[in-house]
């Protein structure tokens, strides 16, 4: 059972070297929360999704995952 002043950790993944800067808060202009998983996708400005979901990858452009706490 968590307290009323404990953080609650959130899950980001975010997306690097893209068009602009994501902020790994659910505050930037790109994040997706998904409540069920409990962690907040950021989508690509640059658009790499669908590129990804055919099968072509770029080195270039990866992913990172942070672990951000939110006060509740």
């Amino acid at each position: 059972m968590m307290h009323q002043n404990e953080a609650v950790p959130r899950v980001h993944i975010v997306p690097l070297n893209d068009d602009i800067y994501h902020f790994n808060h659910g505050n930037c202009c790109t994040a997706l929360f998904v409540e069920e998983e409990g962690m907040v996708i950021h989508h690509a400005k640059d658009k790499r999704e669908k590129h990804e979901r055919q099968g072509v990858v770029d080195p270039a452009k990866p992913w990172a995952v942070f672990l951000h706490e939110v006060m509740p």
